[in-house]
């Protein structure tokens, strides 16, 4: 809009006396106004103008009363108000706003110009603020805020302002100066230009240059760019950071790391300093936006609307059956799959016997037994995916096989069901971070009870059948494995629930910092890591030499499994008073909790002491690398330092050598010195995320080799296992051809009348 009105009757000419002597104080120019605008309760936003901006006047006195001027720009001139000639403008509680940064623009002569200035003033006349805010918001080019060319009076009055946005400070130039006009007369010419200056590249600030009327504060402060922030644009934080106030009275920023998934930088031109990855919100983005809920296994948020994924309930449900059989029956996998896949051997058994007798060879196959049941192989693997779940950092690389076969497999050994890395599964609405990871407890716990039931359900048929009774050995032995192997993820949950950090003022739950800590469930949870995860490593130690030794029932030894502190704390007190043990070695389930406690370790001889303990080793070994997982924030760290354990671990077990079978230490070896290789490339990758950068050039090529290497140690096993189905499948095809060709060669033979001896006669007797 733009408003041209008749020259003004000038009344003063504001000239000064020529005198040597100090000038006599005169008033400035000033005119005799007959023309007049009133513009009130007025709305000027998103208005595009080539010149002048959304309003512009020539001459005349105007007045704005109550008006507004939101995200309005110019090319040449202007942007939201400009006025020329001799026009009076006196603005009255109004606003001016600019909340979004420009992308428009126009090329007049061939030159790129966008602007958004809130008021210019190219005239003599009087510029009058009064109750009246001009807020910048996001950061621009260095085009003034205000400015004033050959002005007259300006006054702002106190109750005005002008704001820049964060980390910009206020600058005023006064280039007031006097005007020669002719020979006789000299005037006093206004000329002010205020704008805003961002701090210097390397420091920030989040305070806001500002104005109380004319006048400019001076209490903004730059800061050096803190760790975990990127101050190329003011600042902003670093991915997976989050940044708060170091004090209430201090502007100063820290930032600390979030929890992997939950955070990410804010847009570019936001005014904010922290960001939130998809709908999550709040402190460390810790929690889902109203009407979201929190997703299993993953750091999702999903409307409520949408969880109802019932399938889940179906798989886990599989899962925890699935873990109980095998746990209760552990069947023969390896010997039924080698004995289908080499099922010719017994057919030409006859002919390999006489080869390999004529030439001393040994007949005997290892299709003869289990070995993954004998010699602990099922703890070797558990142990390896249940590791190398702690020493994969999170923001690698995915590929296919990570998504669809690693994550997965990892998963069921820490009794997860994920179906992929995304893991997405929302089964009912209302999930937070808390309920969340308490809800994963029941995994382990549903194992333990299906055990039971499936017990019970035994003793049921039994008795319907009428058999005498079930025999109670792989049920015992199924409930302490289950125990163990679901001690990382149990440990891993409590540590997770008690993991607090400092932000601001207050101590906050890690992964949920919505929760001030420390509440009763906290205190509840430290009573279960105390009175079971710590005294349980003691217990399998100290409870497995007295089991092997006869000194106590196989039932104590699974009471005291599940209740660890009273049943150390009876034994210590029984060991002090020299109390003598009584003798059970007669215990019919002593030989079912002592394959899982010490069946696959070396035992004591007259040569060596044995290692009865091993188990406790291992639980041991699960609870540093889990506590080291919990409780260190920066990643480069953790893995030099879990590195450096799993180098200790696996020289530990080359002295050792704890596995009765060779094969078992061998194999053990291998896993072992492939989590040291897992842990020191984590450590190598992690060097990016806690820089939070991204490879380049030839080191992005050594990153992708790196993770190549990991996926080949993480996929051997799966990658085994799909080579021995594809095997036993074509050895199935080959002997179901093999039994085609047999029943063809019988029904042949028995349709010509030809018998199996006539066959095998030889075409050319010799009759001598």
């Amino acid at each position: 809009m733009h408003v041209d009105m008749s020259r003004d009757v000038l009344l003063h000419t504001g000239c000064r006396s020529p005198s040597p002597v100090l000038p006599v104080i005169v008033p400035m120019r000033s005119w005799e106004y007959k023309n007049f605008a009133h513009i009130s309760k007025t709305y000027f936003e998103a208005n595009f103008a080539f010149e002048g901006g959304a309003f512009s006047v020539m001459n005349g006195k105007t007045t704005f009363q109550n008006c507004s001027f939101l995200n309005n720009v110019a090319a040449i001139q202007g942007g939201h108000f400009c006025n020329y000639g001799s026009s009076s403008v006196n603005f009255i509680n109004c606003v001016f706003l600019q909340t979004e940064s420009y992308k428009r623009e126009i090329i007049p002569g061939n030159q790129k110009i966008s602007q958004s200035s809130f008021i210019e003033s190219y005239s003599g006349g009087p510029l009058l603020l009064n109750n009246t805010v001009a807020d910048l918001q996001p950061v621009q080019s260095s085009n003034p805020l205000m400015a004033v060319y050959v002005g007259g009076i300006v006054d702002f009055n106190n109750s005005s302002s002008i704001l820049c946005p964060a980390g910009s400070q206020l600058t005023m130039l006064n280039m007031s100066y006097l005007y020669q006009e002719n020979e006789t007369c000299k005037r006093l010419v206004t000329a002010l230009r205020l704008s805003c200056s961002a701090c210097d590249t390397g420091f920030y600030s989040i305070q806001r240059g500002r104005s109380f009327g004319l006048r400019v504060c001076n209490d903004f402060r730059c800061f050096p760019c803190p760790y975990g922030a990127d101050c190329t644009n003011n600042i902003m934080a670093k991915p997976n950071f989050w940044g708060f106030l170091v004090s209430e009275s201090s502007p100063k920023l820290t930032f600390i790391r979030c929890p992997t998934g939950y955070c990410q930088p804010p847009h570019k031109n936001s005014s904010h300093y922290n960001g939130c990855q998809g709908n999550r919100t709040g402190a460390l983005c810790g929690q889902c936006k109203p009407g979201y809920s929190e997703a299993f296994f993953s750091t999702h948020c999903r409307l409520d609307d949408l969880c109802n994924d019932n399938w889940f309930w179906v798989i886990s449900l599989m899962l925890i059956i699935g873990m109980a059989l095998y746990l209760i029956t552990k069947p023969p996998v390896l010997t039924y799959a080698c004995r289908q896949i080499l099922w010719f051997k017994t057919l030409f058994s006859h002919n390999e016997q006489t080869f390999q007798g004529q030439n001393g060879l040994s007949t005997q196959t290892d299709c003869n037994e289990d070995k993954g049941q004998s010699t602990g192989f099922l703890k070797i693997v558990f142990y390896f995916y249940q590791v190398s779940n702690l020493l994969i950092l999170s923001t690698s690389t995915k590929t296919i096989v990570k998504t669809k076969i690693v994550f997965p497999l990892m998963g069921i050994f820490n009794f997860q069901p994920r179906l992929s890395d995304g893991g997405v599964a929302c089964p009912f609405p209302g999930l937070n971070g808390i309920t969340k990871q308490l809800f994963q407890t029941i995994f382990v716990v549903a194992t333990l009870a299906f055990i039971c039931v499936i017990y019970g359900l035994h003793c049921f048929l039994n008795k319907v059948f009428k058999r005498g009774p079930s025999y109670k050995g792989p049920y015992f032995a199924a409930a302490l494995e289950t125990l163990l192997l679901g001690y990382a993820t149990l440990a891993s949950i409590s540590f997770g629930l008690l993991r607090c950090v400092r932000i601001e003022s207050e101590s906050r739950l890690f992964m949920s910092a919505g929760f001030v800590c420390f509440q009763w469930w906290q205190y509840l949870v430290m009573v279960c890591v105390g009175v079971y995860g710590i005294p349980f490593m003691f217990v399998l130690a100290w409870g497995s030499v007295l089991l092997y030794h006869g000194k106590i029932p196989a039932k104590v030894m699974l009471f005291s499994c599940v209740f660890p502190l009273p049943c150390l704390i009876y034994w210590l007190i029984r060991f002090l008073r020299k109390e003598n043990e009584v003798d059970v070695s007669r215990d019919k389930l002593k030989e079912a909790l002592g394959q899982v406690l010490y069946g696959p370790y070396r035992v004591p001889t007259e040569e060596s002491r044995g290692v009865l303990y091993w188990e406790s080793i291992l639980i041991g070994c699960r609870f540093v690398l889990v506590a080291l997982t919990s409780f260190l924030t920066e990643p480069m760290l953790r893995f030099f330092i879990m590195a450096i354990v799993c180098a200790l671990i696996l020289l530990h077990h080359a002295m050792a050598k704890p596995f009765r079978d060779g094969t078992a230490n061998s194999a053990q070896f291998v896993s072992l010195t492939a989590l040291v290789v897992l842990a020191t490339i984590s450590m190598s990758k992690s060097s990016t995320v806690t820089l939070a950068t991204e490879p380049e050039g030839s080191a992005k090529v050594v990153f992708s080799l790196l993770e190549w290497i990991e996926i080949v140690l993480l996929a051997f096993l799966p990658v085994v296992f799909f080579f021995i189905v594809v095997l036993g499948l074509v050895s199935l095809i080959c002997r179901l051809c093999f039994i085609l060709y047999q029943l063809t060669v019988k029904l042949f033979s028995r349709s010509f009348g030809v018998t199996r001896t006539e066959t095998l006669r030889p075409l050319l007797e010799d009759k001598t």
